[in-house]
């Protein structure tokens, strides 16, 4: 760990390692990894073995320093010549050498000299500087969040209380409603009682008086007695002419329940929250594994279900079988073809591959080697086309880009036993949409994206929607690509997320898109010492791999790396 960041991390204070005085350190020996006071360098270090060949600097000195320790071929003596110390490091033999080693014994081998070294420490110190901040920016975001959940959980049991205790006060409210209801309700009902019963009885005796009237009268009616009925018929008479009216009932009818409607606005509500926004992880890339292939370029790589990988070099007409053996990569079959797509058709790891100059597309057998037809041919399209790039989907549809002339491309969409189903050629203006497609791809949502290289220098991503219709078009982003840095769209894939990953093979970019094309964001392969990234494959431990290529005029003896890389953040 670099000086800088140990006196930053700790409360406690930091003394000399070599003294028990609590002297104040002032030195650190970087071949020791000692710190010390001055005292301690002058009289106690100093009769440490071969300290006089060691580096000890000010700790001021080294705060400036960036976090990885420098290092220089000076600094080595050579393993061959005692009296020379190291200048370059040969890329052939993997070590580093002196100028007597160059001439004798490296002649021709491929160098990397001290100016090339400090090139690639200032990527890798450029990236730790990157991967501070990230680092810093998230701790900043995850105290946030903290304090963030911390305040929601507290509000949270607060406002459950609220709720709760409103609960209790509004129920208090309505027992209390109710109860002077069911009193009033009662009051009246036995008002009512007793203005009822009061009334029934009143009924009751007229009813039992005209009953004795009714008797009476008909007893005078059916008696045979004369002196009877005329000594009775003055009393039933005046008796009879009396016409008492029916009592008028007046009291308040009991009315009905009707029960009220409970809702938020009686009883409360929450309102909105405010919104936080937690910045999205952002895109990174991070080299696992890095291999030296044995052709000069990867300008296309398709991965297989065992792991295996098919790479090719379009330049040197070559394609290989490859498997990993460690840090190794083991050629288990070579052929030497002109390829311009490829892609693996089934578990048997067969390839589909666009060869040079045929219109039909071949297939390799990946056990002999052998090349066969296909069912796949771009003839019945027209007689001057030829396929650029080929891609499966999931639904096995062939989906292959072809070229007819120089300025006019167009993709054709195929069954799996060859049959033609779609042809995507113009716009629904009658424009033309390709010019030459340089690779495809497709998504869950069954777009299709291809690159359209547009001429020698720059290219762009057209998305088509499910019947062919253009959905977006891609060429490249303000803070990477402008009149001096042209997109340059070279080799595309999806990943499992279903976002869209493009290099972009002159400015070192992977854009990312999403499923529909739009923009996610970019990533500059240069910051993790991946130069020239050419082309793109899914790993089977859910990794990326990464081919590249490299310079026309570089030497056949450099080869091209091939990387696999985690990453994240899309």
């Amino acid at each position: 760990m670099a000086l800088s960041k140990s006196l930053r991390k700790g409360q406690i204070p930091v003394v000399c390692e070599l003294c028990d005085g609590g002297n104040k350190i002032e030195y650190k020996c970087l071949d020791c990894e000692v710190l010390m006071c001055s005292k301690c360098k002058g009289k106690v270090h100093s009769r440490f073995k071969n300290a006089s060949d060691h580096k000890v600097k000010n700790i001021e000195e080294l705060g400036q320093y960036e976090e990885i320790d420098t290092f220089n071929f000076s600094d080595v003596k050579c393993l061959e010549h005692s009296n020379q110390v190291c200048c370059v490091y040969c890329m052939t033999c993997k070590k580093v050498i002196c100028v007597k080693c160059v001439t004798k014994v490296h002649n021709g081998h491929t160098f990397i000299d001290e100016e090339e070294l400090e090139d690639k420490k200032k990527v890798i110190r450029s990236g730790q500087k990157k991967v501070d901040r990230s680092v810093n920016d998230l701790s900043s975001t995850l105290d946030k969040v903290q304090e963030i959940k911390d305040q929601e959980d507290a509000k949270f049991r607060q406002t459950k209380q609220d709720i709760v205790s409103h609960r209790e006060a509004l129920k208090n409210e309505v027992d209390q409603y109710a109860d002077n209801l069911v009193k009033n309700l009662e009051q009246t009902w036995k008002s009512n009682s007793r203005v009822i019963g009061a009334e029934q009885s009143k009924i009751d005796k007229k009813f039992t008086n005209l009953q004795t009237d009714s008797n009476s009268i008909k007893s005078v009616i059916t008696s045979k007695d004369f002196v009877k009925f005329f000594d009775d018929f003055d009393k039933l008479a005046i008796s009879l002419s009396k016409d008492e009216p029916l009592s008028i009932l007046e009291f308040s009818l009991l009315g009905r329940f009707v029960p009220g409607k409970i809702t938020h606005l009686n009883f409360g509500s929450m309102e909105n929250g405010e919104n936080f926004k937690v910045q999205h992880p952002k895109i990174e890339f991070k080299v696992a594994q890095q291999f030296t292939t044995k052709l000069k370029n990867v300008h296309l790589i398709e991965s297989c279900s065992d792991g295996t990988l098919w790479i090719s070099d379009n330049t040197s007409k070559k394609i290989q079988h490859i498997k990993f053996n460690k840090d190794d990569i083991e050629v288990m079959l070579g052929l030497d073809i002109q390829v311009f797509g490829m892609v693996v058709m089934n578990a048997c790891n067969n390839l589909l591959i666009v060869a040079a100059g045929e219109t039909r597309l071949k297939i390799v057998n990946s056990t002999t080697g052998q090349i066969t037809d296909s069912n796949y041919d771009v003839q019945p399209y027209t007689s001057q086309a030829l396929p650029e790039c080929v891609h499966i989907t999931n639904d096995h549809r062939v989906i292959v880009g072809v070229r007819r002339g120089k300025t006019k491309g167009a993709v054709i969409v195929m069954s799996q036993d060859g049959r033609h189903l779609a042809k995507y050629e113009e716009d629904s203006n009658k424009e033309q949409l390709f010019t030459c497609p340089g690779d495809i791809t497709s998504t869950k949502n069954g777009y299709i994206c291809v690159i359209d290289v547009v001429d020698s220098d720059h290219g762009r991503v057209m998305v088509l929607g499910k019947e062919g219709e253009n959905k977006q078009v891609y060429t490249g982003h303000p803070k990477t690509n402008d009149k001096e840095k042209l997109f340059l769209p070279e080799n595309l894939l999806t990943t499992p997320a279903d976002n869209i990953v493009i290099t972009d093979i002159c400015t070192g970019t992977l854009h990312i898109l999403n499923c529909e094309g739009n923009y996610i964001g970019y990533y500059n392969a240069n910051d993790i010492g991946i130069i020239y990234p050419c082309s793109l494959a899914l790993s089977t431990e859910g990794h990326m791999h990464i081919g590249c290529s490299n310079k026309r005029e570089s030497p056949e003896t450099l080869k091209a790396k091939l990387y696999e890389l985690e990453y994240s953040g899309f």
